[in-house]
């Protein structure tokens, strides 16, 4: 079932363990995602005497660093699954389809688990969506908005239903 011969193979987990090799040793010198508190992660001891803008770049920058040392564990967990798959024999061949991934695949994303024609679909199904649809607020139109606003009078008139005394 795979084409993959025993150089390309070999060759591909090289890659493959170099690469998780690197990214252990990231995680390594920075810890993971979850070691990083948000009082030590700006060096300060306290916010008082920040500056808001200041704390707005310190929380841009941790939210970033987070969002990369995600995509990083993702990778790293694809890589240990690629490296798995290798052992196992299964190397090379589309989780979905059954088919073998070119060896061209292969070399750009020695990690993947689909052919190009189901990348799409495990990509999509693995990445959390941060992204809420946004609805356009409800527009009065002029009329409806003055019947809306004139139940509240206006300094030519009184409000109904309320009575000097």
């Amino acid at each position: 079932m795979n084409r993959l011969n025993d150089e390309q193979l070999q060759t591909l987990k090289n890659r493959l363990t170099e690469e998780r090799d690197e990214l252990q040793h990231h995680f390594e010198i920075n810890g993971t995602t979850g070691d990083m508190l948000s009082a030590d992660s700006g060096g300060e001891l306290s916010a008082y005497d920040n500056h808001p803008a200041d704390m707005g770049t310190e929380t841009f920058e941790r939210e970033r660093d987070h969002a990369i040392d995600e995509n990083l564990e993702q990778r790293l967990t694809s890589v240990e699954a690629a490296l798995q798959r290798i052992d196992e024999g299964t190397y090379g061949q589309c989780e979905l389809c059954r088919e073998p991934i070119p060896y061209e695949r292969l070399e750009a994303v020695p990690w993947t688990s689909t052919c190009v024609e189901h990348a799409g679909l495990t990509e999509g199904a693995a990445r959390p969506t941060d992204r809420y649809e946004m609805t356009a607020p409800i527009m009065p139109d002029e009329a409806g908005t003055w019947d809306t606003l004139d139940r509240y009078g206006s300094s030519d008139n009184e409000v109904p239903g309320q009575r000097e005394d």
